[in-house]
């Protein structure tokens, strides 16, 4: 698990059509009844990750983390891009 991951974060499942709690360590996320009017679930996650100062490649890793294991290289922030994407990783010459 990287100490460069928050305590928390938001992520939005769309399966589940909810925005979650992601707590650093713990498998899966809590769910919340979190919404507004004229924003996307998404972006209302990326939003509040924004004002508590989290980038999206942190909330990707968190999400990974949850889903996959702490230990796991996905649950590193720099395993993705800023835009929380993953970053292609080239194969050894």
């Amino acid at each position: 698990m990287s100490s460069k991951q928050p305590r928390e974060c938001f992520i939005y499942d769309n399966k589940a059509r909810v925005i979650g709690v992601v707590t650093r360590g713990m498998h899966g996320y809590r769910p919340t009844e979190l919404c507004a009017e004229g924003v996307s679930m998404k972006d209302l996650a990326d939003l509040l990750n924004c004002v508590f100062g989290v980038s999206r490649a942190q909330a990707a890793a968190m999400r990974a983390g949850a889903r996959e294991g702490w230990d796991q290289p996905a649950a590193r922030p720099e395993y993705y891009n800023k835009d929380g994407t993953k970053k292609i990783r080239r194969a050894l010459a």
